[in-house]
């Protein structure tokens, strides 16, 4: 469900980055600020979307490891040189 959930919001971030897209060079064209701030808004839908996509990734990646019974990677940064061992 989580998989579907985060597939659904990367398509519908693409199809908004369209139409900022197509909304803001029509409004840039035609010096409409109705369709220059509907780009705007079709702008911060991408981005709500794509940070809704990267929730469900990190969800995914803790479920799969759960199931697994390993821990989930800790992060390399603190290690000398911030490579992993």
């Amino acid at each position: 469900m989580i998989t579907e959930f985060g597939a659904y919001a990367l398509v519908l971030a693409l199809v908004l980055s369209a139409l900022q897209l197509i909304l803001s060079a029509v409004g840039g064209a035609r010096r409409s600020a109705l369709l220059a701030g509907a780009g705007r808004g079709a702008a911060l839908g991408a981005f709500l979307c794509t940070a809704l996509t990267f929730l469900a990734l990190i969800q995914i990646g803790r479920d799969v490891s759960e199931r697994l019974g390993k821990p989930a990677p800790a992060s390399s940064l603190g290690k000398a040189g911030g490579f992993p061992a």
